[in-house]
C-alpha cells in the first residue's frame, strides 16, 4: 500500500487531469459550434456601414436563396418551397412540396436535404443522399417519435425508430424481413 502523501498526490494529479479533460471537451464543443455556424455567419453578414449611429435591425424576407460556386453550380438553396431535385443534370419531380435547405455536390446533384413537409403532416426529414439514391432518412413526424432509415444501393436497410407504443428495430435483405423486434 503507498504511503498517504503518495494516495493524495494521486487524487491531486487525478482531478487535474479530470478538469483538464472537461476544458478539452468544453473547447471542441465551442469549435464544433463555431464550424457550423460560420458558413451561416459568411452567408447573412455584410460589412457594417461606417457612421456614428447603429444600423436599424432589418428582416430579409425572401422565397429562396441560391447560393453558387465560382463555377455557378448551385451548391445551397433555402426555400420555401425547395426546388425539385437534380441527380446527374435532370430535374426530377420531388414527391410532394417542401421548405427547407437542400446541399448539392460540386455537379450539382441534390446531396442532402433538412426540410419540412408542405401537405399534410408537418415532418421533418433530413436526407443523406448518393448521385443515385437515398441512403440515410430521419424523420422526426409531427405527433412525435422518430425513425431513422439507412439504405444500400440495393433493396437491404436497417430501421431504427420509437413510437408512442414502442422502439423498434427492422432489418431487410433483398427486400424481405429478416430480423424485426418487436414482432
Amino acid at each position: 500500500m503507498s504511503d498517504p502523501t503518495e494516495l493524495t498526490q494521486l487524487k491531486q494529479e487525478i482531478r487535474r487531469l479530470e478538469q483538464g479533460v472537461n476544458r478539452q471537451r468544453w473547447r471542441l464543443g465551442a469549435l464544433s459550434l463555431l464550424c457550423l455556424l460560420a458558413p451561416l455567419s459568411i452567408v447573412f453578414t455584410r460589412p457594417a456601414p461606417v457612421s456614428a449611429r447603429p444600423a436599424e435591425p432589418q428582416i430579409l424576407r425572401v422565397r429562396g436563396i441560391s447560393v453558387i460556386d465560382e463555377h455557378g453550380i448551385e451548391r445551397v438553396y433555402i426555400g420555401a418551397p425547395v426546388v425539385d431535385p437534380i441527380h446527374f443534370g435532370k430535374r426530377f419531380r420531388r414527391d410532394g412540396p417542401a421548405s427547407g435547405i437542400l446541399l448539392f455536390d460540386r455537379e450539382g446533384n441534390e446531396r442532402s436535404g433538412y426540410v419540412t413537409s408542405d401537405t399534410g403532416r408537418s415532418n421533418v426529414f433530413f436526407t443523406l443522399d448518393s448521385l443515385e439514391r437515398q441512403h440515410v432518412l430521419f424523420i422526426a413526424p409531427d405527433e412525435g417519435g422518430a425513425h431513422l432509415r439507412f439504405f444500400d444501393k440495393n433493396t437491404n436497410s436497417l430501421d431504427l425508430g420509437v413510437t408512442e407504443k414502442s422502439p423498434f428495430v427492422r432489418m431487410e435483405r433483398g427486400g424481405q424481413s429478416v430480423f424485426q423486434q418487436p414482432q
